[in-house]
């Protein structure tokens, strides 16, 4: 969540950053998307079956021996890699 530089009201979006980010809301939000939340403190709110959903909250077993993780990228090889893929883009 953001509040742009130019928000006529940025009050009112704390207010709301503050209320959306409470545990008992993710955990309601959760438990009607059945979409995970990373709000820990949410889960003991949270529906017995949405979290027993693995797409929702995969396994400890399955982040450690199949997830992939990606490594922020630093700026300078970010760089190199956005040349090479416009030239790929480009054809040049």
């Amino acid at each position: 969540m953001v509040i742009p530089v130019d928000a006529p009201h940025p009050e009112n979006a704390l207010l709301w950053m503050n209320y959306i980010l409470r545990p008992q809301v993710q955990a309601e939000i959760t438990n009607k998307v059945m979409f995970t939340s990373p709000n820990l403190a949410a889960r003991q709110f949270i529906h017995a079956d949405v979290l027993a959903n693995t797409i929702a909250f995969p396994p400890d077993e399955y982040l450690a021996t199949k997830a992939q993780f990606y490594e922020a990228r630093r700026n300078d090889t970010r760089r190199i890699m956005t040349r090479y893929f416009t030239k790929l883009k480009s054809g040049l």
